[in-house]
């Protein structure tokens, strides 16, 4: 993808009671509605990030969560929103060609995150630690990646083989994506019934933890995050 381009990522929080979700049949794709500032114009915001703008780039943010979480059908109480709506990385990355197999449905590919367990190591349960991700993807990126069948082994193995042996890793790169070209990083974690559970958020902010000089937030399974988000159980 173009290195100039920012990546907009939502860890998206819940708790994990997957059995009560309300499966709908035959999922269409929605994209995020228009005036939502998606897609932005990255001079814009490369601009704030020159600025150190925190707060217009927090707003950017927000605005494009919010457009996210918009229901795809407004007047029923149970509609799934945009996000979920958008495409798991087996329909974006399958190597199988031809039109989609069956009735899509929201199923919730979720794995362990490999960052937390590198060496292989048990990993945490309690509420507001364990944690499990998924990704999903906009119809822009699928289209483009299957498009230029980037979604194939030999594609890749033949760009990279295309490259001088001394071309520097970082100016080995496929086509530019389209700016409207979006993924999301889904983090799930259980939170306690009763009471209240910090999610740590991560917002580049430190990028680096030198020597252990950035305070660590409880519950943030060891990473620098200073920022938290506090989700409210439901009363019932």
């Amino acid at each position: 993808m173009s290195g100039g381009r920012i990546a907009t990522v939502f860890a998206i929080c819940t708790s994990l009671l997957l059995g009560n979700l309300a499966l709908p049949q035959g999922l269409s794709y929605t994209p995020v509605p228009s005036g939502f500032d998606f897609p932005a114009d990255e001079r814009v915001l490369l601009d704030a990030v020159s600025r150190g703008d925190e707060e217009q780039l927090r707003t950017h943010a927000w605005t494009v969560f919010a457009g996210l979480t918009q229901k795809t059908r407004q007047n029923d109480p149970n509609s799934e929103a945009v996000w979920e709506t958008w495409y798991t990385g087996d329909e974006v990355f399958s190597a199988e060609t031809g039109v989609q197999k069956g009735l899509r449905s929201l199923k919730r590919d979720l794995v362990a995150p490999r960052q937390f367990s590198p060496h292989g190591g048990a990993h945490l349960k309690a509420a507001g630690e364990s944690q499990l991700s998924s990704t999903l993807f906009n119809q822009e990126l699928k289209d483009h990646t299957r498009s230029e069948k980037l979604q194939l082994h030999r594609t890749m193995k033949a760009i990279n083989d295309g490259w001088p042996a001394q071309t520097p890793v970082e100016n080995r790169k496929v086509k530019d994506y389209p700016r409207g070209a979006m993924s999301l990083k889904l983090v799930w974690m259980p939170v306690a019934k009763n009471g209240m559970t910090a999610i740590p958020t991560w917002d580049e902010m430190p990028v680096t933890d030198v020597a252990g000089a950035f305070p660590r937030h409880p519950g943030n399974v060891g990473l620098p995050w200073i920022r938290a988000e506090v989700p409210f159980p439901r009363a019932n």
